[in-house]
C-alpha cells in the first residue's frame, strides 16, 4: 500500500509537470522554427552571393586581360605623337581600368557580404544547438510519459 501511495505521489508529481513541459516546447517550438527559417535564408542568400562574386571575377578576368592586351599595343608603339585613333585606345583603356576599379570595389564589397553570411551560418550552428537541447528535453519527456503510462497500467493490474 506505502508503494502505491509512493507511485501515485510520482505520477501526480509527473501529471504537473506535463502542462509545464509542453507549454516550453510550444514556446520553443515557434522559436526554433524562425531560427530554421531564418538559416535557410541566409543559405540561399550566401548561394546567391557566391554565384555574383563568381560573374563579377569572370568579369575581372576579361577587364585584365584586355587591359594587358592595351598596355602591350602601347608600349610596341615607339612614335611619340599620339594619332587620333591611339588617343582613342588611350581613352578607352582609362574606361577599362575605371570598370576594373568598379569591379573591385564590388568585389571588396561581396568579400564582406559573405563575411557577415559566415557570421550568419556561426549563428545558425548555435540555433542547432537549441535544436538539439529541445530535442533531448523532447526525449525526456516522452520518457517520461512512458513511464507514467507504463505505471498506470501496473497500477490498474494491481487493483484488479
Amino acid at each position: 500500500v506505502r508503494q502505491l501511495q509512493e507511485t501515485t505521489a510520482t505520477i501526480l508529481r509527473f501529471a504537473k509537470e506535463v502542462p509545464q513541459r509542453e507549454a516550453f516546447l510550444q514556446d520553443n517550438e515557434d522559436a526554433l522554427a524562425e531560427k530554421q527559417r531564418a538559416v535557410a535564408r541566409v543559405a540561399e542568400g550566401q548561394l546567391r552571393l557566391e554565384h555574383e562574386l563568381d560573374r563579377v571575377l569572370l568579369h575581372q578576368d576579361e577587364f585584365s586581360e584586355q587591359l594587358d592586351e592595351l598596355e602591350a599595343a602601347i608600349r610596341a608603339r615607339h612614335a611619340e605623337t599620339l594619332t587620333p585613333e591611339e588617343m582613342l585606345n588611350q581613352h578607352e583603356r582609362a574606361e577599362r581600368s575605371d570598370k576594373s576599379r568598379q569591379l573591385e570595389a564590388n568585389l571588396q564589397d561581396l568579400a564582406e557580404r559573405l563575411q557577415e553570411l559566415h557570421m550568419r551560418l556561426k549563428n545558425a550552428e548555435a540555433v542547432q544547438d537549441l535544436v538539439t537541447e529541445v530535442s533531448g528535453t523532447l526525449d525526456k519527456h516522452h520518457q517520461s510519459l512512458q513511464w507514467v503510462e507504463q505505471t498506470v497500467a501496473k497500477l490498474k493490474q494491481s487493483l484488479r
